[in-house]
């Protein structure tokens, strides 16, 4: 986690057990159970999309805000700003 994520989960990283095998929302639906710091701020109350100015990145190749994204075993997927000033 990266900017006022990782502010406000006061951590800079989650491990999630396994890399997730289906779409984004599943990870995003693990990281809000985990982190309900984040709720509102970072995520959507229904915890399945980001709130506005979120992204997540997967292994630094795909960009997305999109919760039926594609995991494809992404072994890292760093949640950050992506407004400026993050």
């Amino acid at each position: 986690m990266l900017g006022i994520a990782r502010f406000l989960a006061r951590r800079d990283e989650l491990m999630v057990p396994d890399p997730p095998e289906g779409t984004a929302t599943l990870l995003m639906r693990a990281l809000a159970s985990r982190l309900p710091v984040l709720v509102g701020p970072v995520f959507e109350a229904e915890h399945a999309e980001l709130a506005e100015g979120f992204v997540l990145s997967l292994d630094g190749r795909v960009w997305t805000r999109d919760p039926t994204t594609p995991m494809g075993g992404a072994l890292r997927a760093p949640l950050l700003s992506n407004v400026a000033g993050g």
